[in-house]
């Protein structure tokens, strides 16, 4: 899983105002590239999760160039309703992404199967 998905999961339910210091979203997201940055510097492996849910919200919203925080941000009509909208898209965006991933995960399957299949050698018990 994501370190940062499991932040995410981590601050859920809470109040973001104790860590961030107000309900704002533009703040979260502050935070989180924060963290991000501090566990790539940890552990020298690159998260992509901020970056696929960026593209994922820049393409449900049309294509724009504006971070995905502003662009939930542009859709409600307060922070605490973006932060609301924001907890929303992020289960979209989960469940997609572990659609797609057990599609991936059984078409290797199936691939590997026929690709075992077409190697035997005919005859062979």
């Amino acid at each position: 899983m994501s370190y940062t998905l499991e932040l995410l999961n981590e601050l859920r339910g809470r109040p973001l105002g104790m860590r961030l210091g107000a309900t704002s979203l533009l703040k979260l997201a502050d935070y989180l590239r924060g963290a991000q940055h501090g566990i790539e510097i940890a552990t020298r492996q690159r998260d992509p999760f901020l970056d696929e849910f960026r593209e994922w919200i820049q393409a449900k919203f049309s294509p724009h160039h504006l971070g995905w925080e502003k662009l939930i941000v542009q859709q409600c009509k307060d922070e605490v309703d973006a932060i609301d909208r924001f907890w929303q898209l992020l289960d979209e965006y989960v469940k997609e992404r572990e659609i797609s991933d057990n599609k991936s995960r059984s078409q290797t399957i199936r691939l590997e199967k026929q690709n075992l299949q077409s190697s035997t050698i005919p005859g062979a018990v």
